[in-house]
């Protein structure tokens, strides 16, 4: 079925997918796919069976489980504007996950050899879905506390040793002037921080000139640091 050119062009023009692309684009683009309506409780995707469709959820709504110690375990839920497919066929190896329609759900569907020429002819959409691949391996087995039963992650990166190493940088400094018995000031953009041997005091007050006297009256040897710039 050829899908309704108006509504799907209307759908994917709010993703950021296919951002930067104008309507006659995204018109070209929905020309690439065919439109599947599901019923309710309709497997789409098998956990574990290779991959032969990109999918984009035009109306409905998906579960995406996991099979874990014998039992289907749900993970979150996708509705219209969500994809899902790349994975497995950007990667080329099973799906990693379920999917199973939970509404009567209407699809946008690719097939393998119109999702490469798709991607050939819009670099930018690869790079997008080669973001969101990597992205998904890369938390599949995390488990991420804040995240809303309705929200996805469709970006995530490792930072560079380098950036982890200047972040390190300020706790270890901190810890250095504690074991050495010195007092430390410290104003980092309005949070004052007081490190003593004994005690590391973190104040929202300011500190300024008497809060000092009493550091000093305290016979406590006192850096003080301005780091607001």
């Amino acid at each position: 079925m050829k899908p309704d050119l108006a509504r799907a062009v209307a759908l994917l023009k709010r993703e950021a997918l296919f951002e930067g692309l104008d309507a006659a684009q995204l018109a070209r683009i929905v020309n690439y796919f065919d439109m599947i309506e599901l019923e309710a409780r309709t497997l789409i995707i098998t956990e574990g069976v290779r991959a032969d469709y990109f999918y984009i959820i035009l109306s409905g709504q998906v579960e995406v489980t996991r099979r874990r110690r014998g039992r289907e375990h749900l993970l979150y839920m996708m509705g219209p504007g969500d994809y899902f497919g790349e994975q497995a066929l950007l990667l080329d190896h099973p799906h990693s996950e379920s999917i199973t329609a939970v509404e009567i759900t209407v699809l946008l569907r690719l097939n393998l050899e119109r999702f490469l020429l798709l991607l050939n002819e819009y670099p930018d959409i690869r790079l997008n879905l080669s973001a969101t691949a990597e992205s998904r391996q890369l938390v599949r087995n995390q488990t991420f506390h804040w995240l809303g039963e309705n929200e996805i992650i469709y970006l995530a990166t490792r930072k560079h040793h380098f950036f982890l190493f200047i972040r390190l940088l300020f706790p270890i400094f901190l810890l250095s002037i504690s074991l050495l018995g010195i007092g430390v000031a410290v104003i980092v953009e309005g949070l004052n921080i007081f490190v003593h041997p004994a005690v590391i005091l973190i104040m929202r007050i300011p500190i300024d000139s008497r809060v000092l006297d009493n550091i000093l009256l305290n016979k406590l040897d006192c850096l003080c640091l301005d780091l607001s710039i």
